[in-house]
């Protein structure tokens, strides 16, 4: 994380005689500026319906531009594709993050993924954007998602309500860019988290994980049971923004999970399994201490009222064992008996809080510093 720290040393010897530094200021920058070349790839499509892909990624490009962001020319980067024969456009690979550094000296992808979308009456979008640094090993360093419905504040006698797509997708890149200013700006995102998050319906944590540890996570993709197309991609791409969130945590880049089941031509078709994780957990791939891998049920998210259902499984690499596992399902409606006050409009809002619940029982005694107030750090630095 960026932004500016307290830091203070402790040292300790063998006969148990210790030390402590003086508390010093200490600034660390994002990785990213405004002045490092980017390239900006084509929108992802796992909202499962047709969708103006090209309209909505140019608006949102010209955005980025206007913010002052240095981006690969869109003629650049398609000639780079069709030489590099790239399809996928969800995730960045390590030997593609090489290709860009190497030969058009970009240092990051921004990486967009359209989870939802739906232009009738009410619209709804949804979506996940991500900065992925071109290192040897490709790292996150920025994930925000937005999920908007044209009900979301409908105001007295619905005066407020957002008819218009164009209107609702312009709020929600504009939520996007926001964040982003943020991160470049070395600041916390000011998104937090404002209500309640749902918690599983059932669960099981082992007695013996360690939460406060550090941990280098892959979240491999869902097995999707009887749920829309493409829900088992969308349900852990929620999982890597809320694990990214956490200081213990090194969330994998899940191009580079994706290019480890490819190569080792890994497909789940009975769901997660101990195969799966060996491999993504040995030194010679990912070295992943902790995979995470589910399945889902059911996600509505284009017409009526939102409902998900689906269950995760996290399994320790070093153990063999699973550590955890949960099963969550909720309708937007739940709980809703007066005037739709506490109702979900947006599926993606809804699965958000309880993505969060699963992080949260988790890592219960990390703190997320992005969303804790600044007068909050100091006090738990000095303590």
């Amino acid at each position: 994380n960026s932004g500016n720290f307290l830091i203070r040393v402790r040292v300790k010897d063998a006969k148990g005689d210790s030390a402590v530094s003086d508390w010093i200021s200490y600034r660390i920058d994002p990785s990213i500026n405004r002045n490092s070349k980017i390239a900006f790839f084509p929108l992802e499509n796992i909202s499962g319906v047709k969708a103006p892909l090209a309209e909505i990624s140019n608006k949102y490009r010209d955005l980025l531009e206007k913010e002052g962001l240095q981006l690969l020319s869109e003629e650049r980067l398609d000639k780079f594709m069709f030489r590099h024969r790239v399809r996928y456009t969800g995730g960045v690979s390590s030997e593609l993050a090489h290709a860009l550094l190497e030969e058009e000296g970009v240092e990051a992808v921004f990486i967009t993924s359209l989870e939802s979308y739906a232009e009738d009456i009410p619209p709804k979008v949804a979506l996940t954007s991500r900065l992925v640094l071109c290192r040897e090993v490709p790292e996150i360093v920025w994930i925000e998602g937005v999920g908007l419905s044209g009900e979301d504040t409908p105001g007295l006698l619905g005066l407020k309500r957002i008819k218009n797509f164009e209107v609702l997708q312009e709020k929600a890149l504009k939520m996007l860019l926001t964040s982003l200013q943020e991160y470049l700006a070395g600041q916390r995102s000011s998104r937090a988290v404002k209500r309640d998050k749902i918690m599983p319906n059932d669960y099981y944590l082992a007695t013996d994980f360690v939460a406060n540890e550090q941990y280098k996570i892959a979240i491999v993709p869902f097995l999707n049971r009887y749920a829309r197309r493409n829900a088992g991609f969308v349900v852990p791409l929620h999982f890597v923004e809320a694990l990214s969130r956490y200081e213990n945590l090194q969330v994998v880049e899940p191009g580079l999970v994706r290019e480890q089941l490819l190569k080792y031509r890994l497909i789940m078709q009975a769901g997660p399994s101990l195969a799966i994780a060996d491999v993504l957990a040995s030194d010679t791939t990912l070295g992943a201490d902790l995979i995470l891998s589910g399945y889902v049920f059911d996600y509505q998210d284009k017409f009526g009222t939102p409902k998900i259902d689906f269950a995760t499984r996290l399994f320790s690499g070093p153990k063999r064992e699973i550590v955890w596992w949960s099963r969550s399902y909720a309708a937007g409606d739940d709980g809703v008996y007066f005037f739709d006050f506490g109702r979900y409009n947006s599926t993606h809002v809804m699965l958000q809080e309880m993505v969060r619940a699963i992080s949260g029982l988790l890592f219960p005694h990390k703190t997320l510093r992005a969303e804790m107030p600044e007068n909050k750090v100091q006090e738990q630095l000095q303590h």
